[in-house]
């Protein structure tokens, strides 16, 4: 902690002595800046290190297997005289290769312009057909919801027509008479 207080020190005295003016923000941070850095660097530094060391370590626990070692050599091989066989030609037809690598680019682009092209399609097509289900759901919907309401008026209709035929039936003096209450309080 003590080395951060002096380069601050020393740099304020520093321009103190100088007399070149008054400090500003970025020269105390700046000298706050190379001991931040170093010890990020310093982390960062261990942590390559452990990285690399870990990489290392089991790379070689990995070869103590035949087939791993047998493998990795293979593999070198091979491309060590894939290597060598694109050196030799580039070597003897430098203007080939380079026509047909400029070939073999092309090509490839005209797969990947005709692949963005099917895939734009396909988001198209597929955009139409959703839209049009989504809007065809929505007046399915709308049109359920205006038959649920007029379903509504309609029932609350033929309850107050029943609510109406009851009280007209209760109404009637002979159903009074008829009714047990009605011929009780006859006598």
């Amino acid at each position: 902690m003590s080395q951060n207080i002096l380069p601050m020190e020393s740099t304020t005295n520093d321009y103190a002595r100088s007399g070149e003016g008054n400090l500003t923000e970025g020269s105390v941070s700046g000298s706050l800046n190379p001991t931040m850095s170093r010890s990020s660097s310093s982390n960062n530094s261990k942590l390559m290190k452990g990285m690399v060391i870990g990489g290392i370590v089991g790379g070689l626990v990995a070869m103590l297997d035949s087939n791993t070692r047998n493998t990795v050599k293979d593999k070198a091989l091979t491309v060590k005289d894939s290597s060598m066989n694109l050196i030799t030609e580039v070597k003897n037809n430098p203007s080939e290769v380079k026509e047909q690598m400029v070939e073999s680019f092309k090509e490839a682009s005209q797969v990947m312009k005709e692949a963005i092209s099917h895939a734009q399609d396909l988001y198209n097509q597929l955009n139409e057909n959703l839209i049009g289900n989504v809007s065809e759901v929505k007046d399915i919907t709308n049109q359920t919801l205006n038959t649920a309401k007029e379903a509504k008026g309609e029932i609350a209709e033929i309850g107050t027509k029943v609510k109406e035929a009851g009280s007209t039936v209760m109404d009637n003096p002979v159903v009074n008479a008829a009714s047990p209450s009605g011929s009780a309080s006859t006598k």
